[in-house]
């Protein structure tokens, strides 16, 4: 056919059995056409009519942009919209935008849906392949995708043709990641822009191709490379694997523990329900051991929260933003009903996101923290893209990950021998490190002269609100604290 002559070899179909292939590229890299061609090249190599669908981020994307776009579905079977209407396309005899549905003179239909509502529309069809466009996009993918589309698709050839530029803060991320890397029998087709710049136009290419020449988002927008670093934020994925710890660490071995918790309406399009415990381990080291997130209802997640308390001997840390006084009492008949008592700290977020995770990424930079019964691979994701710019999508295992590391900022650490870890940032230059060394040691010396059976303890009294100004008392008699809040 004319698309073969035509294409680029990465931008075909491969030959023999597969289920799924991903066009992984760029900004203008032929993504679109690539699939709209291979949709096409599947319909007309099937002789009996069948149906097939097209899945978009949302409904509006997927008519205007997969079906009736320069390079969607209806060019790939030689036909334009106004030539449906005038009912003289040799190929189309309709495409219905009202109830998403084209039909073929011979006999296929195409049915056209939207992930924004999990693709519902072609649940309990039998298609024989689909399109499923700018996967990154789809808010709810775990729905469309592992529910809708998977179970869909499962006549005839039953391949699935899905495309997008691949981004870690997107909302699919998760399902990027498990084309690219985990998930078996799946092709990946890697398309990048400078390979089509013979079909894009020269001002494309001088103010956008030119301009990330050389820049991080060349590597990202334009060669549709995943990018797991993002600009700015408080971890990097070197520090991120430098700080797991292959051993495992079990219940009742953390000197001191705590479970934060971050709550959530439990929505199906909300964020998660999340918890991550923390604790100071007998070498003076902070251990990350577990983290769970999902979007269930208020009770079965204080379940969890309760049992994991009670797993690791700790205290629960609540933010009570969300559901206030209702949450602390939800979580009081949650413990009466499961006949299990622990020790809860109620916190209230006054400080930005990104100011309560910045003392805790510092600590991760100086080489005192490690992950456990890992690796933690939803919450490293969270941890590597947070930047708490505006609009950022709330990191609800980051954010339970800080309040379970907040109480523990000013325990006695061993920061001796001075850890060197790849990605970290030079806190200090190497002068101040020798001279604060004997210090640190000295300190270290007089906690552990003391045999506190307890283990490593603080000195000093300190809590969260201890980040904002306190009353100048003395000659101006300035009451900051009250004013301020």
């Amino acid at each position: 056919m004319v698309w073969r002559r035509q294409a680029r070899p990465e931008q075909t179909l491969p030959g023999g059995d597969w289920r799924v292939i991903y066009f992984q590229g760029g900004r203008g890299a032929g993504k679109s056409k690539s699939s709209s061609q291979g949709l096409a090249e599947l319909i007309q190599g099937t002789p009996e009519p069948a149906d097939w669908g097209i899945v978009g981020p949302t409904y509006g994307a997927a008519w205007t942009t997969c079906v009736e776009g320069v390079s969607g579905i209806l060019a790939a079977l030689y036909s334009t919209a106004g030539q449906i209407k005038d009912g003289t396309s040799k190929t189309i005899e309709y495409a219905h935008r009202s109830y998403g549905e084209i039909g073929l003179r011979s006999g296929h239909k195409i049915y056209v849906d939207s992930a924004d509502d999990g693709a519902l529309r072609v649940q309990g069809k039998n298609l024989s392949g689909a399109w499923c466009s700018e996967i990154g996009l789809w808010v709810k993918w775990a729905t469309a995708w592992d529910e809708s589309v998977a179970y869909a698709v499962r006549h005839g050839v039953s391949k699935i043709i899905a495309d997008g530029t691949p981004k870690i803060s997107r909302p699919a991320a998760r399902l990027i990641r498990r084309l690219i890397r985990d998930e078996p029998g799946v092709i990946v087709r890697r398309l990048r822009t400078v390979d089509n710049l013979a079909n894009l136009s020269q001002t494309f290419y001088d103010s956008v191709v030119a301009r990330a020449t050389g820049t991080r988002l060349e590597k990202q927008e334009l060669e549709g490379i995943l990018l797991d670093d993002v600009e700015n934020a408080l971890w990097t994925r070197d520090l991120l694997e430098s700080v797991q710890w292959p051993n495992p660490v079990e219940p009742g071995s953390l000197y001191e523990a705590y479970v934060g918790v971050d709550p959530s309406d439990g929505a199906e399009d909300g964020d998660e329900q999340a918890y991550t415990v923390a604790g100071l381990g007998p070498d003076h080291r902070m251990y990350v051991t577990e983290s769970w997130g999902g979007r269930v209802g208020p009770v079965p997640f204080l379940k969890r929260v309760v049992l994991a308390a009670d797993r690791w001997r700790a205290v629960i840390i609540l933010e009570k933003n969300h559901g206030g006084a209702y949450l602390t009492a939800t979580l009081n008949q949650v413990m009466a009903d499961l006949d299990v008592h622990v020790p809860v700290r109620v916190v209230h977020a006054g400080k930005s996101k990104r100011t309560r995770a910045e003392p805790v990424a510092a600590l991760y930079d100086r080489g005192v923290v490690r992950h456990a019964n890992g690796p933690h691979v939803e919450l490293e994701d969270q941890m590597a893209v947070f930047t708490g710019g505006d609009g950022e999508r709330s990191p609800d295992r980051l954010d339970s990950c800080v309040w379970a590391c907040t109480p523990l900022l000013t325990a006695a650490y061993d920061f001796s021998p001075w850890p060197r870890i790849p990605g970290g940032r030079p806190w200090a230059g190497a002068e101040d490190l020798e001279r604060l060394s004997g210090k640190r040691r000295g300190h270290l010396a007089l906690v552990r002269s003391r045999r506190d059976p307890l283990g490593p303890r603080r000195a000093d009294s300190w809590d969260d609100d201890s980040f904002a100004p306190q009353d100048d008392v003395g000659q101006f008699d300035r009451p900051n604290v009250k004013a301020w809040r």
